[in-house]
């Protein structure tokens, strides 16, 4: 399955429409570029090709920047309370007395905002509390720090 379906499996589910045009979506080595802008070419071929909206894998893990588009549009949507945006950038899950409004059903998909009207992450909203797929602390997760070497 390309990014691209990954891409158009996660509007399904949250039941919105793409805040790009898909004919300009282009899968480059596995990731989703929005083809607004032009190419960086180089021996290798396309390096990159416009915005990134997020990477191919088990699951399509969105851009911080395609989840911000997202938030405009959805309907949706689950606030969480400090904690709840703490545990929820920490990768786990928000309970009920952390959830403050919702506007999904139970076993929807759900965006997670935080007290500012900010995407933090994604998930599904179960039980009365939002079981988190995805967060916007999984890029610092994934970041490989590594020792610098002193001169």
């Amino acid at each position: 399955m390309s990014s691209i379906q990954q891409y158009q499996e996660l509007l399904k589910l949250l039941r919105i429409e793409s805040p790009c045009t898909i004919s300009t979506l282009r899968d480059i080595q596995g990731r989703l570029y929005s083809a607004q802008q032009s190419h960086l070419i180089t021996g290798k071929g396309i390096v990159a090709n416009g915005t990134c909206l997020g990477i191919k894998g088990k699951q399509f893990k969105p851009s911080s920047h395609l989840l911000q588009l997202f938030g405009k549009t959805c309907t949706r949507k689950t606030v969480v309370n400090e904690k709840g945006e703490f545990l929820v950038t920490c990768g786990r899950d928000a309970w009920k007395e952390n959830i403050t409004v919702t506007t999904c059903s139970d076993g929807d998909y759900t965006l997670i905002l935080n007290s500012h009207s900010e995407v933090i992450g994604l998930g599904w909203y179960r039980n009365r509390k939002v079981e988190t797929m995805y967060d916007i602390g999984d890029y610092l997760r994934r970041e490989k720090f590594t020792k610098r070497r002193r001169k």
